[in-house]
């Protein structure tokens, strides 16, 4: 060895550029420091802003990608490393997140990505259909009536979420419930309603949005109407989000880009001539998320809430489709219009973009409107009746809940109380023995009516839905369980669980006798679920 020229040393590493003269190190403390920065402010803005969950959630989408566009600076321009390490990291991660796809967003708006060779929603519902036989076309027009224990509309025959027909067991474990059967769907955030035998919901398959009847027994599809129509939108994601409504023999539904259909219930043929457009008809502009009420059929009348510059509200005949009145222009949201008995008068409630309108059902005259929104104008809850006079009402985006109290058709109605204890987003929620239990962004909640009092807030089940079945509530949480919890104030008691689908579940569970409906945008399935 020459003593001239020393040995170079080993322990540097090849990969770090050094200057002339002197050794330098990979520089690790910026990236430490932008982690420490960027960790602390989304500490900040998640516990000590009090904001709504939604709004924790969209300030994670500010504080994230500037967090890691911070760290790619420092990759880039500041570690010391050498360009060709520089340059495999960042093409290590774009491979790995090329591995990635989106599939959907949750309730909260928190992004759910899937490894990109995994199967879509859409592969799985075109492969299903694919296999099985088309369903016959030999039905002949019957009369088909809903009866006492039926579920002929969205929430049930008065739209309160409430079962009365049964009495289910609180023991889950020595008596689990039991499927019955279970298959794909198109996609959607439809609900069912049930006749008999006979369940009709909504769901995309492909490029037709469809109406669709399935044999609740085996599970079987018996007709499927279709319709050119498809609606996507990256949050809410594909296919429609109403529930067909049952009356006298029919089938009405409202679709997710303003299509109303009148259909046989038996064979699923249109009645109508042909349908109706229903922003078209009130010059609305259809929302953000797609329209969602489900129709209300109340006197020979269908009603929707297009929210349109020529009619807020809208009633077409029952009979031929045609447009029998429009009133108002209140902007449209995403709850179904309800018909209830306020001192001792029917009247006919939209929950609006704006607030919450009350009107004659018969005409549309506009009797009162009560000021209720948020940011961005979502209200997608149904007003709750709690007694002659009195209507509950909540929305999220930290909006809150309040109790109205109605005086007269003269007046607007005045606040009991309102406050910020629950906010239901998209969540219906259901009213037992003076008491309101809903999901406050994901949490069940309990709230005493007279007061707003808090009685307790436990479970995490997500942007499920609720059921009332007695004093018992059947939970849909939002991640496919479903869940039953014992409707007291006095505490949370949780009764039992099973998982009754594999993905998340906006879609409103349906109990007919003791046979449980449940599916999301994937799958649909029955369970038995065991009685007293």
């Amino acid at each position: 060895m020459n003593p001239s020229h020393p040995a170079e040393d080993s322990s540097v590493d090849p990969g770090i550029e050094s200057e002339p003269g002197r050794r330098a190190g990979f520089r690790w403390w910026p990236a430490v420091m932008i982690l420490v920065l960027g960790g602390g402010a989304m500490l900040v803005a998640w516990f000590a802003l009090g904001l709504d969950r939604t709004y924790q959630v969209f300030s994670l989408w500010v504080l994230v990608p500037a967090t890691v566009f911070a760290l790619l600076l420092w990759w880039l321009f500041a570690s010391r490393l050498s360009w060709r390490t520089r340059g495999l990291g960042v093409l290590v991660v774009v491979a790995g997140l090329g591995t990635l796809r989106l599939e959907d967003y949750e309730g909260d708006m928190l992004p759910v990505v899937r490894f990109r060779w995994q199967p879509t929603r859409e592969e799985k519902t075109r492969e299903y259909f694919a296999s099985v036989p088309e369903p016959a076309t030999t039905a002949e027009t019957q009369s088909l009536e809903a009866v006492d224990g039926d579920w002929p509309q969205f929430r049930g025959p008065r739209r309160d979420g409430k079962v009365t027909s049964v009495r289910l067991s609180r023991d889950w474990k020595s008596q689990p419930p039991r499927e019955l059967w279970r298959h794909p769907v198109g996609q959607g955030w439809s609900s069912f309603a049930v006749v008999g035998d006979l369940a009709f919901t909504q769901e995309q398959r492909g490029r037709v949005e469809v109406v669709s009847c399935w044999n609740i027994t085996t599970g079987e599809p018996v007709w499927a109407h279709e319709d050119a129509d498809r609606f996507s939108e990256a949050m809410g994601g594909l296919g429609p989000r109403a529930t067909p409504t049952f009356y006298k023999s029919r089938i009405y539904s409202l679709g997710a880009t303003g299509r109303l259909n009148c259909l046989d219930a038996a064979t699923g043929k249109p009645v109508w001539s042909k349908s109706q457009d229903v922003l078209e008809a009130t010059s609305g502009v259809n929302l953000s998320w797609a329209m969602s009420g489900s129709p209300l059929v109340v006197d020979g009348r269908v009603i929707v809430i297009p929210g349109g510059a020529k009619g807020g509200v809208a009633a077409f005949d029952a009979e031929t489709g045609e447009l029998s009145w429009a009133s108002g222009n209140h902007p449209a949201s995403y709850a179904s219009p309800r018909v209830i008995e306020i001192n001792g008068q029917p009247r006919l409630l939209c929950f609006d973009g704006d607030g919450l309108t009350a009107y004659q059902f018969e005409d549309g005259t506009e009797l009162w409107h009560q000021p209720w929104t948020n940011g961005p104008k979502v209200n997608a809850a149904l007003p709750i009746l709690v007694d002659t006079d009195r209507v509950f009402v909540s929305s999220g985006y930290g909006q809150g809940c309040a109790l109205l109290k109605i005086d007269g058709d003269s007046q607007q109605p005045s606040i009991a109380w309102q406050n910020r204890l629950l906010k239901c987003k998209f969540n219906d929620p259901v009213v037992h023995d003076g008491f309101v239990y809903g999901l406050d962004e994901g949490i069940l909640v309990c709230l005493e009516l007279e007061t707003g009092k808090r009685r307790w807030k436990r479970g995490r089940y997500g942007y499920g839905q609720l059921l009332l079945v007695g004093d018992l509530i059947v939970v849909q949480a939002e991640k496919g369980q479903v869940v039953l919890v014992e409707a007291t104030p006095e505490k949370f008691r949780e009764l039992g669980k099973f998982k009754a689908l594999s993905s998340k579940t906006w879609n409103h569970p349906v109990l007919v006798g003791n046979r449980l409906l449940v599916r999301n945008a994937g799958e649909m399935a029955c369970y038995e679920l065991p009685v007293e």
